[in-house]
């Protein structure tokens, strides 16, 4: 079954896929598991170049960025995966920072992130959100 059926049909339960972006691999590995155990799929890229190939390739449905990383950052990435057009261009993108200020935020919804979680809220606090957005797409569809 595609993701987006399984996102029309509360009744279903389905894996859905999430795209975690973020230069350290602890981080990856960390959040890959929690939200591993909340049901999802996940993948993964070290920087937003490699996200944006990911991205095109294996379609995601939801995307948790880390806001700085090297070579092409969460921002620049964020651009670059709207301007794709199509499901892309309304995929949920949650910013993650160590940053917890309200200039990151606004320059992470500003990029055109969906949503804006601090690292300092816990690796419990992402997965919620994650099943938020999850939960309102299906409220939606």
């Amino acid at each position: 079954m595609e993701p987006e059926k399984c996102l029309r049909n509360t009744n279903l339960t389905c894996h859905l896929m999430i795209l975690v972006v973020d230069d350290t691999p602890a981080f990856r590995k960390i959040a890959s598991k929690v939200l591993e155990y909340h049901g999802y799929e996940v993948i993964t890229a070290e920087n937003g170049l490699v996200a944006l190939k990911i991205a095109t390739e294996f379609n995601p449905d939801l995307i948790v960025m880390d806001v700085r990383m090297p070579i092409m950052d969460g921002l620049e990435a964020t651009r670059s995966i709207r301007a794709l057009g199509g499901k892309m261009s309304v995929i949920p993108i949650i910013g993650y920072s160590s940053q917890d200020d309200d200039p990151e935020q606004k320059e992470c919804i500003k990029a055109g992130m969906t949503e804006f979680v601090s690292k300092c809220w816990g690796m419990e606090h992402l997965a919620t959100r994650v099943d938020n957005l999850v939960n309102a797409c299906k409220t939606i569809h």
